[in-house]
């Protein structure tokens, strides 16, 4: 018995073996049969392909049961005696490949999947990482050695997630003749490309031939489409997914699309199979998102997956598989109208456009003999050109058996200005047929032909009233004057309200003599969804009449019941007094209406509302208190300075930011003095954080001010943060061009032309501090000492840190042999470049070219009456400041180190060994 139960299952095995990749001998899939024109032969093709669809996906379970219980050891002689069969059989599982970011935060791939072996060969095949590698488009990988690298890196497959980094990895693996084993491998560091390259796996071993597998025909076959082109002249693919969508075989989808595409087809659906499903969540957004934007041109950001071509102008989807169970299906279209629940809806959507220019005579023939799908397309969307020659071809199929074709006759009969088509419709409607009769009204409510609303009118007035509502309701959505007087006796005698708020809108659409009469009737209905409707239809129109009814509706409301959203509209509109007093009992107690009331209060209110506001304040919550400070601002009220100073003194965020924004808008001398005066006085950091981005919004001369007098004194964090500010308002200076036109000039050592730049940007903002600093460099570099020195003394007059005012004054006065000056100086200003802080690694850089050129200086006196006694001791202290200071600036990120070595500034220190060592100077030769 054992021995009878391993060889029925190697048997199954056998059986299935085609579904596998084999390695060296991958059969190449049959051509799909030509399709019978015939319309019953087509059917007959939809239903095998469904049922071969189920039968795969049984296999593919099947398969996979017996490849993951396969470890038995199979006897001998067991083992196929053809050498063809021998073979190394792999099985792909959570096959994933997907991106993440390198180190230097490059984008690279990553492939990840479980393999399990099958050996069918007469010996044991060893398995090992080393013996594994990954081809990319004809480059070799190997595998991942330390998965932990990648740290929390993840993936998502078939509704399961998985940690890179908890996967147990292949290291060595042997596989006995017969047997199946499974492991994951895991590549990493590929490069990244947008469409899934050519990836083949190889493993090679002592005893056999390297075995090879095809990973993309392996994800191939996972995909399992079939693709029909059915339509006018085959122009649209209906792609059939059979088997898995997943971030491999979407290549192979693609693919398969762009092929049709040469051959000139733009319309596309892809359909779900009851087997398909999609591997992931955001594989399953980026295909939606493919669908909606087809045709539109737009261009998109580079994804992880492949595009669609270009070409496309239709893409649907449908039976789209709910992610959660793959075996379950959305039955609701999503995202616009290029999801759909059927089949059939999303080829009507992607053919009605061709169907109503289509020449007539091919029309016909596809509305004949065309795909089922494409045949009820034609005949809904093709009807209005069809002639009376070919009305007993559409009446015959109002009376087929398929009830789609049924309804899309009776939907074409609208068309026919024929005594024929309306006698059929007349007809459906009295026989009151579920779901054709309404079909049939609606026919003749929106034909174009005026005998088939004289008939539908007839039809009507016979009908007991308790009957009318279907057709009111048609009729609402088809308005036309003809139906006005019937809509206008359903609303004054129909006691039922079904359908009431439908015919108030279409009266409204159509117009009648007794409409507003009509309308105020409804705003004493009882149902109040008719009241809300009639309210709106009223508040909606611009005579007088209308507007009392609608405001006097308003406040007998307000005596029993805050205001609805709509009224809130139009109470400001109508800026009504007479609601006021309705208004602000509501004040009183916690409401949720009480936010918009206030809002309201502020746009018709007056210094009588603002004394009431400022009295119940403080019983207000904060975010209420929020609105009525905006209201008092509004109102002009005195008390909205006090209760704002109040609001940025507390520690409600919500109310401080409220307050801010406030006198954001206020922007009065008043209000931009209270918000500097608060930052100046604040010490907590959410509080500062909020008047910071106030004040850079405002930029006033005394906000800057304020911001520079912050810079310079008090808690180190504040300075950090206002000087901050200064930049970002100081970069977005409308001289800011001519600033970069000028430093593109000075790269290029064209310090005349600079000049005449950097003139220009302090010509339109003479507060601009590194316009300043920016031409005194430029005079330091012609050596226009003095020049240097009064452009470096305006910007720090604006900008008491601009490290390049401060280290090129200090260069200037060791020019003019003061270098104690110059060292002063650089010490006074040492603490805003503290390590770590902004400019720091220029301006110790710049420290050290103070001390390099001085240096360079003292020694040239050496000999000379100038000399100071003590000048080498002098020259020791100065070289070793120079260093520390380049020491400093490498630390703090300073890179240049070519330019370093070249600055003549530091050409005193070219013979220091700690100098070379910092500029990585070249060894000799």
């Amino acid at each position: 018995m054992i021995r009878h139960g391993r060889t029925l299952l190697l048997v199954v095995i056998l059986s299935l073996l085609p579904g596998l990749i084999r390695a060296q001998d991958t059969p190449e899939a049959s051509p799909a049969p030509e399709a019978n024109p015939k319309v019953e032969m087509q059917e007959l093709q939809s239903r095998l392909q469904q049922a071969v669809g189920r039968l795969n996906k049984v296999e593919q379970e099947l398969r996979d049961l017996k490849l993951k219980t396969a470890d038995f050891k199979t006897p001998p002689g067991q083992i196929p005696t053809d050498p063809e069969k021998q073979q190394l059989y792999l099985q792909l599982e959570h096959p994933y490949y997907g991106q993440t970011n390198a180190s230097n935060n490059q984008r690279i791939k990553f492939f990840v999947a479980n393999l399990t072996c099958l050996n069918l060969t007469e010996k044991p095949i060893n398995i090992s990482s080393d013996s594994l590698t990954l081809t990319v488009d004809g480059t070799e990988y190997k595998q991942v050695e330390d998965p932990k690298k990648l740290r929390n890196q993840a993936f998502q497959s078939e509704g399961q997630m998985f940690q890179l980094q908890k996967l147990s990895l292949l290291t060595n693996l042997t596989i006995q003749p017969g047997s199946a084993r499974s492991t994951w491998v895991l590549f990493n560091e590929l490069p990244y490309n947008q469409s899934v390259p050519d990836l083949k796996l190889t493993i090679k071993s002592d005893n056999h031939p390297p075995f090879e597998f095809s990973i993309n025909e392996a994800a191939e076959r996972r995909l399992d489409v079939a693709i029909e082109q059915i339509g006018p002249r085959k122009s649209l693919g209906l792609i059939t997914v059979n088997g898995i969508v997943d971030n491999l075989s979407i290549g192979s989808l693609v693919e398969k699309v762009t092929k049709l595409t040469e051959n000139r087809i733009s319309r596309f659906v892809i359909r779900f199979a009851e087997t398909g499903s999609i591997s992931d969540a955001s594989l399953q957004n980026w295909l939606l998102a493919q669908a909606q934007s087809a045709g539109s041109n737009a261009v998109t950001q580079l994804q992880a997956y492949p595009s669609f071509p270009v070409s496309i102008r239709e893409l649907h989807i449908a039976d789209l598989p709910d992610l959660d169970n793959h075996r379950t299906r959305s039955r609701t279209a999503t995202n616009g109208t290029r999801v759909h629940a059927t089949t059939a809806e999303a080829v009507e959507e992607a053919l009605k456009s061709v169907y109503e220019n289509l020449p007539r005579n091919e029309l016909v023939e596809e509305i004949k003999t065309g795909h089922p799908f494409t045949r009820v397309v034609a005949l809904k969307h093709g009807g209005a050109r069809l002639m009376d020659d070919q009305l007993a071809l559409v009446i015959d199929l109002a009376d087929a058996d398929d009830p789609a074709m049924q309804k899309a006759a009776i939907y074409a009969l609208r068309h026919f200005n024929n005594e024929t088509a309306f006698l059929k419709l007349e007809d459906l409607v009295r026989r009151n047929i579920t779901g054709l009769s309404g079909l049939a009204i609606d026919s003749l409510a929106a034909s174009r032909f005026g005998e088939a609303h004289q008939r539908l009118l007839s039809i009507l007035n016979n009908e007991p009233p308790e009957s009318k509502t279907e057709f009111v309701k048609i009729l609402s959505q088809n308005p036309r004057p003809i139906w006005s007087e019937t809509i206008y006796q359903f609303l004054t005698e129909e006691t039922d309200n079904d359908y009431h708020s439908e015919a108030l809108q279409a009266l409204n659409r159509i117009g009648h003599p007794q409409l507003l009469d009509v309308l105020e009737k409804s705003l004493q209905n009882r149902d109040e969804e008719i009241q809300r409707i009639a309210f709106l239809i009223l508040a909606n129109r611009n005579d007088p009449e209308s507007e009392t009814l609608a405001l006097n509706y308003t406040l007998q409301h307000l005596q029993t019941d805050p205001p609805t959203p709509e009224m809130h509209e139009l109470l400001i509109q109508t800026k009504s007094q007479e609601a006021i007093p309705h208004l602000l009992p509501y004040l009183e107690k916690r409401n949720p209406e009480r936010r918009n009331i206030l809002r309201t209060l502020a746009q018709i209110g007056d210094q009588n509302v603002a004394s009431k506001l400022t009295e119940i304040y403080p019983k207000l919550d904060t975010q209420e208190q929020a609105i009525a400070l905006a209201s008092l601002w509004e109102l002009s009220s005195p008390a909205a300075v006090e209760l704002s100073k109040q609001a940025l003194a507390s520690n409600e965020h919500s109310l401080m930011r409220a307050a801010i924004n406030n006198l954001i808008e206020e922007g009065s001398e008043e209000a931009v003095a209270l918000l500097i005066k608060s930052f100046e006085e604040s010490n907590n950091p959410t509080s500062i954080n909020y008047l910071l981005s106030a004040m850079e919004q405002l930029r006033t001369p005394e906000v800057k001010a304020s911001l520079q007098r912050a810079s310079l004194q008090g808690d180190r964090n504040k300075q950090r943060r206002a000087y901050e500010k200064l930049l970002i308002i100081w970069n977005s200076s409308p001289a800011r061009q001519y600033l970069q036109m000028a430093s593109l000039k000075m790269q290029e050592d064209d310090y005349e032309e600079a000049l005449t730049d950097f003139t220009k940007a302090i010509e339109i903002d003479p507060e601009l501090p590194t316009a300043w600093s920016g031409r005194g460099n430029a005079y330091l570099k012609l050596e226009k000492y003095k020049e240097a020195k009064d452009d470096f003394q305006k910007a720090l007059v604006h900008d008491p840190r601009d490290q390049m005012a401060i280290t090129g004054t200090a260069l200037i006065l060791v020019r003019q042999d003061d270098p104690e000056g110059a060292f002063a100086m650089l010490e006074k200003k040492e603490h805003f470049f503290e390590d770590g802080q902004l400019n720091t690694n220029y301006f110790v850089y710049n420290s050290a070219c103070v001390y390099g050129v001085a240096l360079e200086l003292l020694r040239a006196k050496a000999g000379t009456e100038e000399a100071p006694e003590n000048l080498e001791s002098i020259a020791e202290e100065y070289e070793t400041k120079a260093i520390e200071a380049l020491r400093r600036s490498i630390t703090n990120g300073f890179d240049e180190l070519d330019w370093m070595r070249k600055d003549p500034d530091l050409n005193s220190l070219h013979d220091n060994e700690e100098f070379r060592k910092i500029s990585d100077w070249p060894a000799a030769g």
